[in-house]
């Protein structure tokens, strides 16, 4: 007995991948919000970037991740990767 084969396109595929996996992920995993639900609060445009961040409860501590510069010291514009790069490499951040 042979068996029939179907070939499809890669992006069919994979967004028939992606129904099998929404089959059968757990609840914590549906629990969290996609990319595009995620939308923005507009009572807090007016407000500071410190009056928008989250109050650490208990023994939790809020830190925010140093970024570093977008211009070299002599003046070049770095990219948005090398940016990001050195900013996963560094090892400080401001304790809020």
């Amino acid at each position: 007995m042979t068996k029939n084969k179907v070939l499809v396109p890669d992006h069919i595929a994979a967004e028939l991948e992606n129904e099998k996996t929404e089959e059968t992920k757990s609840e914590v995993d549906k629990a969290f919000v996609s990319a595009e639900d995620r939308v923005l609060d507009p009572t807090l445009v007016d407000k500071t970037l410190i009056e928008r961040m989250p109050s650490p409860t208990g023994w939790r501590m809020l830190i925010l991740p140093y970024r570093g510069r977008g211009v070299s010291k002599g003046g070049i514009v770095l990219t948005k990767e090398s940016v990001d790069r050195e900013a996963l490499a560094s090892v400080v951040a401001y304790v809020i």
